[in-house]
C-alpha cells in the first residue's frame, strides 16, 4: 500500500490522476473501484500524444525513452520509461543479481549473454525527439555499474548495433560458441534462445571458421552440435541459470530447455529459472 501510495501521489496531477481521482484514493478498495484494467489500445491515444511532445498526461515524469514491443500482438506498441521507471528496474534486478551469484558463483568470475532490447534496430527518436530504445542495455543497470558491464559480456554490445538480422545472429552464435566461459544466459523469451541454438546446430562449420575457432575448441564444438541431440552444454561447461519467461505461452519452450539440459552429459549443470523480471 506505502508503494501504491506513492505513486498515487507523484502522479495525481496529471490527466489521468485526476480524471480517475489519484489524488482522494484511501484504500485497495477505492483504487479498484476507480481505476479501471485497460489494454494499450485504452491508453495508445495518450501514448501518442506522449510521443509527440504533451506532459502531464500518464506521468508526473517525461519519458526518457520509449521501449518498442516486438509486436507479438496489435502490432508494435510504445512503452514510456521514465527515470524512476528504469530506477526501479535496477533496485529489482540487482537484489535478483546478487542471488544468482549466491547460488551460482561461477556467475560472477564467466561471461554473461543478456537479450533484453530488440536487436537489429536503427535508431529512431519519437517526434518530439525522445529515443525509442535505450542507448545500450547497460542502461538497466544505471551509470554506476554500466562501465563495469562491458568486460562480462560473451557477445560485445556493438554486436546488437548490426542493421542486417542474418549478420546479427551469425555475429551472436560465433560469439557464443568461442566463449567457454559463459556462465549466465539471461533472455525475455525461451523462443528466442532456441532460435539461436538452432542457428547453431545448422550452421555449426560456417560458424566455427567465423569466430575463428581451431584447435581444440573447435573440434569441441563441431562434436557437441553434430551429436543427436547436440550437447549444448559441453559448449559451456560453466553455464548455470538460464533465466526467461516460464510461464503462459512461453511454458512449453521453456519446458523444451528443460528437456535439452536431461538430455545434455552435463544433466544438472543448467537451470531455467522459474521466472524472469
Amino acid at each position: 500500500w506505502q508503494q501504491l501510495t506513492r505513486l498515487l501521489r507523484c502522479n495525481a496531477d496529471t490527466e489521468y490522476g485526476r480524471s480517475h481521482g489519484f489524488g482522494g484514493i484511501a484504500s485497495y478498495a477505492e483504487y479498484r473501484e476507480r481505476v479501471p484494467v485497460v489494454a494499450y489500445d485504452d491508453l495508445r491515444a495518450h501514448i501518442t500524444r506522449i510521443a509527440a511532445g504533451a506532459s502531464g498526461v500518464l506521468t508526473h515524469e517525461a519519458p526518457v525513452a520509449f521501449e518498442e514491443t516486438g509486436g507479438s500482438s496489435g502490432g508494435a506498441k510504445l512503452v514510456p520509461y521514465t527515470a524512476s521507471a528504469l530506477d526501479a528496474f535496477r533496485r529489482a534486478l540487482l537484489p535478483w543479481l546478487d542471488d544468482v551469484v549466491t547460488h551460482y558463483p561461477a556467475v560472477a568470475s564467466g561471461k554473461s549473454y543478456w537479450a533484453i532490447s530488440p536487436a537489429t534496430r536503427a535508431r529512431r527518436t519519437s517526434i518530439s525527439g525522445t529515443p525509442i530504445g535505450l542507448e545500450s542495455d547497460a542502461a538497466y543497470f544505471g551509470a554506476a555499474l554500466a562501465h563495469l558491464l562491458p568486460p562480462t559480456l560473451a557477445v560485445p554490445p556493438a554486436v546488437g548495433a548490426l542493421t542486417s538480422i542474418d549478420a546479427w545472429r551469425d555475429a551472436t552464435c560465433a560469439h557464443l560458441l568461442a566463449c567457454e566461459e559463459l556462465a549466465l544466459i539471461s533472455v525475455w523469451s525461451p523462443t528466442f534462445l532456441l532460435d539461436l541454438l538452432e542457428h547453431m546446430r545448422r550452421h555449426a562449420e560456417r560458424l566455427v571458421m567465423l569466430a575463428n575457432l581451431n584447435g581444440a575448441r573447435a573440434g569441441l564444438v563441431r562434436d557437441a552440435l553434430r551429436a543427436n541431440p547436440p550437447d549444448y552444454l559441453a559448449l559451456w561447461p560453466s553455464l548455470s541459470p538460464i533465466s526467461c519467461w516460464d510461464q503462459a505461452s512461453s511454458r512449453v519452450p521453456a519446458n523444451e530447455l528443460r528437456s535439452l539440459d536431461r538430455k545434455s552429459t552435463r544433466l544438472n549443470s543448467s537451470h531455467v529459472s522459474e521466472s524472469r523480471m
